[in-house]
């Protein structure tokens, strides 16, 4: 399902960094706030409406900068990159070097809060951000060419290395609400007792296939 940007991300524009060697000191830039993780779309009137000139636009030269989501590491030994890499992305119609109105730009970005998978465990185990509820990716254009995501020529094709009819689908609630001693990282979701009980939570799963196993961890 592809998501409209204008309407959940805020974006504004950046100042030049005052570091020299920030790939941030030059041009400009466009940061987009992104809510989960998912496939983006942003159009010519998205453009438009963060105040960007069209006229003169290569869209070949658009590039979108973003770090996965999640949190950083903690260690202080792992390494950590001041400039955010470049994303791959698809920009339908920029091969005339023109943006037009029916021009769109495709990209994925990963949210704040990620699922990883334990090969110890054989499962994925969800990691709620501490911080933050949203992930940054950073937008500019002029100059080099962008990196794009990669296409097949008319009848090549990619052997798979295998072949599954059914994926694994993962859900999570997660409501970081209290903290105990108003410090530290450990957060508790709905407040059981008093007047309250019991909580009802609805979560929908399509096509699940029959005979399916469900895996619930509760803490």
């Amino acid at each position: 399902m592809f998501r409209r940007i204008c309407a959940p991300l805020m974006l504004l524009m950046l100042l030049p960094s005052a570091g020299a060697q920030s790939m941030f000191s030059q041009g400009k830039w466009y940061q987009l706030r992104v809510s989960t993780t998912g496939v983006y779309r942003i159009t010519a009137a998205d453009l438009r409406s963060m105040g960007i000139n069209l006229a003169g636009l290569d869209p070949r030269t658009i590039r979108i900068h973003g770090h996965q989501g999640g949190m950083l590491d903690e260690l202080p030994a792992a390494a950590v990159s001041n400039d955010p890499p470049e994303l791959p992305i698809l920009i339908n119609g920029e091969s005339d070097g023109v943006l037009d109105e029916s021009d769109q730009i495709f990209f994925f970005a990963t949210g704040p809060h990620i699922w990883r998978y334990k090969p110890a465990a054989g499962r994925y185990e969800h990691v709620q951000h501490l911080y933050e509820e949203v992930s940054h990716v950073f937008l500019t254009f002029g100059g080099k060419p962008g990196l794009r995501i990669s296409t097949l020529d008319a009848g090549d094709a990619i052997l798979p290395d295998s072949v599954s009819a059914s994926a694994a689908a993962m859900l999570f609630h997660e409501s970081d609400q209290y903290n105990l001693s108003i410090s530290g990282k450990e957060w508790l979701g709905e407040r059981f007792g008093g007047q309250t009980d019991a909580y009802t939570f609805t979560h929908t799963l399509d096509e699940v296939r029959s005979g399916s196993s469900l895996l619930m961890k509760l803490r």
